[in-house]
């Protein structure tokens, strides 16, 4: 016997997606320097990071880059833990940060990297996140966020579930068969 093959239900879209980047980016756009670190929080983030980092540059918006890796999420559910995989390398005092997430879920990812940061003294910090499933702990930092999505488990675009379907250039949810 053969397990079933999960289905994939589209939430948004390629061109969604590709759209709404261009508006956060036109929304940021104002607040991005030549002092502004931008620093992606890895793994799920890479393909959100990578188009808004672009859209941004479109806007005529210049910035350094960074990344945090953590890991706060086992295969198909979160953790409690947040984990710091690999630090920052680029020093923050008096620099302005925009972080940019997958999703704000539970709030333990950004709280953990907001701690983790802040004692670098950066002179502001503001956060974007793809997707808000609109419950956990709410950033207390100004936040833009792409899409507000259902409380589901969420695969594509960068996000996975057991390492599958970062590749979709989609967002959708897995639904067994």
């Amino acid at each position: 016997m053969t397990a079933a093959t999960p289905q994939i239900e589209l939430l948004f879209s390629a061109a969604e997606i590709g759209n709404r980047l261009q508006q956060m980016a036109s929304e940021l756009a104002p607040t991005i320097n030549n002092n502004t670190v931008i620093i992606t929080i890895l793994n799920s983030s890479f393909m959100f990071a990578a188009d808004l980092m672009r859209a941004l540059y479109n806007e005529g918006c210049h910035f350094e880059t960074d990344f945090l890796c953590l890991s706060g999420y086992g295969d198909d559910q979160q953790v409690g833990t947040i984990k710091l995989i690999q630090d920052i390398k680029i020093p923050l005092h008096g620099r302005s940060v925009l972080l940019l997430d997958d999703i704000l879920d539970s709030g333990n990812t950004l709280a953990y990297a907001l701690q983790h940061l802040r004692p670098q003294n950066p002179s502001h910090i503001q956060a974007a996140f793809l997707l808000d499933k609109g419950r956990g702990i709410r950033p207390a930092v100004p936040t833009t966020t792409g899409f507000s999505c259902p409380d589901q488990f969420v695969v594509g675009y960068g996000m996975d579930s057991a390492q599958k379907y970062r590749e979709l250039p989609y967002i959708g949810t897995v639904n067994q068969m």
